[in-house]
């Protein structure tokens, strides 16, 4: 009766010593997959951020007319932007020149002296943009 009666303590002391060493071991790994998840939620919000600045199209059309003489680009950002190509209705014009800040700059500077009738779309830095 009595090995019985030890058998079930060295149980219940085997089964509370593994529960101490996995609470023991969950601290440090907790501390571990924290500061892994904080980094990498650090390195991701870097490179949106990165890629965001970088996508950041600040131009605005301004139409005073449907002339391109009276159709104004105006780039209110902080960054240079390269207008690519300038699509209006099933035309399309390839430019390539550059739009400084705080630049404004005729539509017909780009185009030619033309009606506008449709939307305008700007195909600046690699990316289109409805105008």
């Amino acid at each position: 009766m009595r090995s019985w009666y030890v058998k079930g303590i060295s149980e219940i002391f085997s089964a509370l010593l593994v529960t101490l060493i996995v609470l023991s071991l969950t601290g440090p790994l907790l501390y571990y997959v924290y500061s892994t998840e904080t980094q990498q939620r650090g390195t991701v919000s870097y490179e949106v951020n990165s890629y965001l600045a970088l996508t950041e199209i600040d131009i605005k059309v301004i139409k005073i007319n449907n002339n391109s003489f009276y159709i104004f680009l105006y780039n209110y950002g902080q960054q240079k932007d390269n207008i690519q190509e300038i699509i209006i209705g099933n035309k399309t014009f390839s430019v390539d020149r550059p739009l400084y800040p705080g630049n404004i700059v005729r539509l017909s500077n780009f185009v030619g002296n033309i009606t506008v009738n449709s939307t305008i779309i700007l195909k600046v830095n690699n990316l289109y943009y409805l105008g």
